[in-house]
């Protein structure tokens, strides 16, 4: 558009996409907030959010008749586990950083 540099959250849905364009060759979305955990049990979506951790621990596992095609990119992937690690990390920190009310951490003084 105006050909300067714009820099997009890690919270982005399409950040892993535009990191990682031979991974996410087809521009899907990935990791977002939004997205409502699902019950397989009763087949229905939880009000709770899927964290981070979860959503990129179940993009990496190994299943037993399903191909992975992100396990085979070696050293690409070695990277995108560190970044996503580095992701989940910062979502941690955010959500102390944001509900320090909530967590009452000034009481905590008082346990030494």
């Amino acid at each position: 558009r105006d050909n300067t540099v714009s820099t997009i959250s890690d919270l982005h849905r399409s950040y892993d996409a535009l990191q990682y364009p031979l991974i996410f060759w087809q521009g899907q979305d990935e990791y977002h907030l939004n997205i409502k955990q699902y019950d397989p049990n009763t087949g229905d979506y939880r009000n709770n959010k899927v964290s981070s951790m979860n959503y990129y621990a179940h993009r990496i596992m190994v299943r037993q008749h399903q191909d992975n095609y992100i396990l085979r990119y070696r050293q690409l992937f070695h990277q995108y586990i560190v970044d996503m690690y580095a992701k989940v990390e910062s979502e941690r920190l955010r959500f102390l950083r944001f509900n320090q009310a909530k967590l009452r951490s000034e009481e905590y003084i008082h346990l030494r």
